[in-house]
């Protein structure tokens, strides 16, 4: 059982301090373990989601399509500008008629274009920003994902654990039924309290086979956000997961240095600046020097040709006011991404916070909910059996139980699912391997 403390909170949330619980927590993720398909059957650890994710996440596969092409956008950037030839003939002997020799006239020219203003190194800066935004955004795309899948994995534990509870409560009521039989033909009870059991017998199975439908569609979200097919087979189970202990301090450092949207917005930034280089260098016209041959009546000439614009009237005016509105909306965005991850973690703070005061209210001793509503079933039960009690008394001992492991397994999962949201909001996710 997870015990909490007061939260030392510097974000102006009185909360003291907390243990808190990142991603690589729980008993049963400690031991990482291969996968091990078997036909349409694949068994998984939680230790093994972030693989599957990188691999098969069609989210991802996607952003990774993004990065490739910005790394073609770099190769484009470097790339010089190709000289242009020109070859020209004034007068040639067309028709098959005389021509003097004196008239034909034909030349070569060879222009190369000079950029100013150092703009091929320029935009191979801006490209190459441009490419460390995509892999940023690539893997904050990854840890949204892995949070999705992990969320999802959560609750198809919850569900399993939620069906074998039903399957219990089955169990438990068909034995009642057995005894209750016994006690019929004995005529301890009446028929009518024999068919109320026999009712909730049937209403157990109805209630166990809604969750096995439950259990199903769980599988099959999990299946989709990983990318794959199959019948996925847990080797989890859910238990609460654990962590070191960290100051609300500390969750805030890493999260404005690690996590991948903040980064993303500081290298939007640096693309920003360098586009805005970029436009203000694009202001200077470029040249082109040419070299010319022509023969003209057999008298060779030679020649060369410097061309340039005027910078008269455009001198890139509106792109590099667009520049700077880029990069002026590239530093709000940051302000707005550090200000929500501020409040974010306040706010997640309190809700784990909150939910281990719930889950320890269930407690492991003789002093906790799920004893005291075990303790409660067995009594009555052995009462029933030996006629010192009612049947609405045992209905209800047993319904009491079966509410208490339902909430104590919803408990579980909702610490589980606040922690991995507290893990992504801290910049705690893992990270794609490069």
């Amino acid at each position: 059982m997870i015990l909490h403390r007061r939260i030392r909170n510097a974000l102006g949330l009185p909360l003291g301090r907390l243990a808190v619980v990142v991603w690589l927590a729980g008993p049963s993720s400690l031991r990482a373990q291969q996968t091990v398909p078997t036909g349409d059957t694949i068994r998984l650890r939680r230790s093994d989601l972030p693989e599957f994710v990188r691999r098969h996440n069609p989210a991802l596969r996607s952003a990774r399509f993004e990065t490739a092409l910005a790394a073609g956008d770099v190769t484009t950037a470097r790339l010089r500008q190709n000289p242009q030839l020109e070859v020209m003939a004034d007068v040639l002997p067309l028709g098959g008629g005389e021509t003097s020799p004196n008239s034909r006239q034909y030349g070569i020219q060879l222009a190369f274009p000079i950029e100013r203003g150092n703009k091929r190194a320029l935009r191979t800066d801006v490209a190459s920003r441009t490419r460390l935004l995509t892999e940023q955004r690539a893997t904050d795309v990854f840890q949204q994902q892995l949070g999705d899948v992990d969320m999802a994995w959560t609750d198809l534990l919850a569900s399993l654990a939620a069906e074998r509870i039903a399957a219990a409560t089955l169990e438990g009521y068909q034995r009642l039924v057995e005894v209750s039989r016994v006690r019929l033909e004995g005529r301890q009870i009446s028929a009518a309290e024999f068919a109320r059991i026999a009712v909730e017998r049937g209403r157990a199975a109805v209630a166990l086979e809604d969750q096995r439908i439950e259990t199903t569609e769980s599988r099959a979200l999990v299946a989709r956000l990983l990318g794959i097919s199959g019948l996925l087979v847990p080797v989890d189970t859910l238990t609460p997961m654990l962590s070191p202990t960290l100051t609300a301090d500390s969750l805030v450092t890493l999260a404005l240095m690690q996590r991948a949207d903040v980064r993303a917005a500081r290298q939007n930034i640096e693309v920003a600046l360098a586009d805005q280089r970029l436009q203000e260098a694009m202001a200077r016209p470029d040249l082109s020097l040419a070299f010319e041959y022509s023969m003209q009546q057999r008298i060779p000439l030679y020649g060369a040709t410097v061309n340039m614009p005027l910078p008269r009237y455009n001198r890139n005016q509106g792109e590099r006011e667009k520049a700077a509105v880029r990069l002026a909306q590239a530093r709000d965005e940051l302000e707005r991404i550090e200000r929500e991850v501020r409040g974010d973690l306040r706010r997640v703070l309190a809700v784990v916070e909150s939910r281990l005061a719930a889950l320890s209210r269930f407690g492991d001793g003789e002093d906790g909910m799920l004893q005291r509503s075990l303790a409660a079933r067995t009594a009555a039960e052995f009462a029933y059996r030996n006629g010192a009690t009612s049947l609405v008394e045992l209905l209800d001992a047993e319904r009491s139980y079966d509410e208490v492991r339902r909430a104590h397994t919803d408990a579980i999962a909702a610490l589980n699912k606040s922690l991995i949201h507290l893990q992504f909001i801290a910049g705690l996710s893992p990270v794609p391997p490069s």
